[in-house]
């Protein structure tokens, strides 16, 4: 099995947000940029970034007894970003 990720909110993305939002004269503070971010630069659907614990918590699940049937099978994890079925 595999896991696909979509964007994670790292401390690299964090000061990428920050300068973005600043060079642009974007209001409010960080769940104001997160989403409008997400609604025009890196459309997700979700309107959020990947945390990276709920990956490490899909890891965690894919990797325990509660998915053993689960075999060879990629698991998209972006929020929406990519709009395909695979």
């Amino acid at each position: 099995n595999t896991l696909s990720p979509g964007s994670v909110l790292t401390d690299s993305v964090t000061e990428w947000l920050t300068i973005i939002a600043r060079e642009n004269g974007w209001e409010g503070g960080w769940d104001d940029w997160e989403k409008r971010l997400t609604k025009e630069l890196v459309p997700i659907s979700v309107s959020q970034i990947g945390r990276p614990e709920e990956y490490g918590h899909a890891v965690a699940w894919l990797a325990s007894p509660h998915a053993r049937y689960i075999t060879g099978a990629n698991w998209r994890m972006d929020g929406g970003q990519c709009q395909s079925i695979n």
